[in-house]
């Protein structure tokens, strides 16, 4: 009968079995464990086909999405100038800014046995929708803090905007401004990445446009 050599072994290639020998027992003539004869031969192998060592058992697309549902992504934190009296005024540029704080890549990590997944949300873009009727204002980027002290009459070098109208007439007397913020969404892991579909984050500031007429003053006349 056939008798185990060596417990179950993973070769080079990949493949598992197990080594046998044939033992006839020892009122056989013919020979003993490991000899050549007709009764007893050589060493067999039991192939038990390839092993999935190497194959995770998990799709790590389905271990990224795990990671991508743990993203917690901040909202942005708005910022406009003039930021001294909070309001803006109809005919001066106005800068439009996220902080820093809210504009910085965000990662989250899952795994199971055999696979390690890790999803980076990237933050690309923002719209500003200003509530005053105008076309929303997309910036490539966090946009550029006005610096205290600046010209009040310079415009924002990549995100900036002018109010044409005061929110005098609007509900509460303000505007709805809605700041998006996009992120984009990749994984990498276990020798595979991908994409998801972008993310995006918002706020909702009220925004108070005053204007501001002109004084003309005339001399008195003698």
């Amino acid at each position: 009968m056939p008798v185990a050599m060596s417990p179950v072994v993973t070769l080079s290639s990949g493949q598992r079995g197990q080594w046998y020998e044939q033992n006839c027992g020892q009122t056989f003539p013919q020979g003993g464990l490991g000899t050549d004869s007709p009764l007893t031969g050589g060493a067999l192998w039991a192939d038990m086909g390839l092993t999935n060592a190497l194959v995770p058992a998990v799709d790590p697309a389905v271990v990224a999405m795990q990671a991508e549902q743990q993203l917690v992504l901040p909202k942005p934190v708005v910022r406009m100038s003039p930021v001294q009296t909070g309001r803006q005024v109809t005919g001066l540029p106005a800068w439009l800014w996220v902080e820093r704080g809210s504009w910085s890549s965000v990662s989250r990590t899952a795994q199971v046995p055999g696979v390690t997944v890790t999803a980076t949300a990237t933050p690309v873009s923002t719209v500003w929708d200003l509530g005053d009727g105008s076309a929303p204002v997309v910036c490539q980027g966090p946009g550029t803090p006005f610096v205290e002290g600046g010209d009040p009459g310079a415009s924002s070098p990549d995100c900036g905007h002018r109010f044409a109208q005061s929110s005098a007439a609007a509900p509460g007397g303000v505007f709805q401004m809605t700041v998006s913020e996009h992120w984009t969404v990749r994984w990498q892991g276990a020798g595979r990445g991908g994409v998801f579909p972008d993310l995006v984050t918002r706020t909702v500031v009220a925004v108070r446009v005053v204007e501001v007429q002109d004084l003309v003053v005339s001399s008195p006349v003698h």
